[in-house]
């Protein structure tokens, strides 16, 4: 056996390299190689499912009943599908029962002439901290098990007959997310478990989206950014702070002070484990578009230095009072443009990139928002005006 291998390795070293008849020692040669993946994509037929050797390679719109375990495995991972499980399939070692869960499928393997999924736990998120991974059989032929993929897609998707019924119907870089967000809107509008334990999961150094798009592209977060963002315009609108405008409706001086707007997406964690407490949306004017003197006169806002707080704190320790902390929720809008000793000009937004609103639309600010220069200062003389009329005095600036 020592010889043949030698002789063998011996044969394939004195192979030229351009030899055609030479064969390659591994298969991520033929990867490499463009003049072979060539090949491969002339051997695939998208009608023959017996050419279909990965997940990319199997067809949309072919019938489930046709592919083999190896194949349907093989496309729910290379699609990335998150299901939510009932909690017959899993046993929550750190609560020590039952439960259902969302897995997203990772890989397949092959045990005992059977094939396996392999997929990996998102949620609850105690999960994270105990089994991460579940495996279980594509069909029905382990006697220990009643449970396989094909008899929970029947049951979850109604007896689906291809791929595209399992919600499969996007580009294959948004199929996962599609899944994914069908699974998660599932999970939070009908699990038990707080929006606290359902974030506890996640990844503690997961970075803020930049984008309102890239919120809608995250496969785990993504329905808790279109609650915070949903949140956060219904908030607007209940205050009052939009007016409804027609582009065509308004005249040519008002559409030169038409200007964008966008969502700013921070997570809030806590601050002794770090890990995900909340969601945060807030829609910013892009004031940066803006000029003095055409969308507003002044920005100017007296701020407090740290020294400010640092005197207050002493004289409460040294009088012996009691000191309250308050956060006001949506500060800005929470101002008037009266308060303000100068008028203050009329301007539109356009709503934010990917919200859903009807063409030709844009929105006049009636309130002072994140992002417009002149809303700190709104806020200043607000506070000022409410701080008089409450009795107390000015005193410095």
């Amino acid at each position: 056996m020592t010889r043949r291998r030698a002789a063998e390795s011996s044969a394939q070293c004195d192979t030229a390299p351009g030899d055609p008849t030479a064969q390659p020692q591994d298969s991520r040669e033929s990867l490499r190689d463009p003049h072979e993946n060539a090949q491969r994509e002339r051997r695939i037929d998208p009608r023959d499912p017996r050419t279909w050797s990965s997940g990319a390679d199997v067809q949309l719109t072919a019938s489930l009943s046709t592919m083999t375990d190896k194949q349907l495995g093989r496309a729910l991972a290379y699609h990335k599908c998150v299901f939510r499980l009932p909690k017959e399939w899993w046993h929550n070692q750190h609560t020590d029962r039952y439960e259902s869960c969302t897995a997203v499928a990772s890989d397949v393997v092959k045990v005992n002439r059977h094939y396996y999924l392999n997929s990996t736990i998102v949620s609850p998120g105690p999960a994270k901290h105990v089994a991460h991974t579940l495996q279980f059989p594509l069909s029905l032929h382990c006697c220990f098990t009643k449970w396989h993929v094909r008899r929970f897609l029947d049951a979850r998707f109604n007896k689906p007959q291809t791929l595209e019924d399992l919600g499969l119907k996007e580009l294959p870089g948004q199929q996962g997310v599609t899944a994914s967000m069908a699974a998660w809107v599932f999970m939070v509008t009908h699990s038990a478990l707080t929006p606290e334990e359902q974030l506890a999961g996640i990844d503690i150094l997961e970075p803020d989206p930049k984008s309102y798009r890239q919120a809608l592209h995250h496969p785990i977060l993504a329905p808790f950014w279109v609650k915070s963002a949903k949140k956060e315009m219904d908030n607007l609108w209940r205050r009052n702070c939009f007016k409804k405008h027609l582009v065509r409706d308004l005249t040519p001086a008002q559409r030169k002070l038409i200007y964008g707007s966008q969502f700013h997406h921070k997570i809030k964690r806590n601050t002794e484990t770090g890990e995900l407490k909340s969601l945060k949306t807030r829609l910013v004017v892009m004031g940066n578009q803006m000029k003095q003197g055409e969308s507003y006169v002044d920005a100017f806002a007296p701020v407090p230095r740290s020294t400010a707080g640092r005197v207050m704190m002493s004289l409460a320790a040294a009088l012996d009072l009691e000191m309250h902390c308050v956060d006001l929720s949506q500060a800005f809008i929470q101002a008037s443009w009266a308060d303000l000793p100068e008028d203050v000009q009329q301007v539109f937004i356009r709503p934010p990139s990917g919200w859903d609103e009807d063409p030709g639309v844009v929105y006049e600010v009636c309130a002072p928002l994140y992002g417009h220069p002149a809303s700190a200062r709104c806020l200043h003389y607000t506070l000022d005006k409410f701080m008089l009329e409450s009795g107390f005095e000015k005193t410095g600036f």
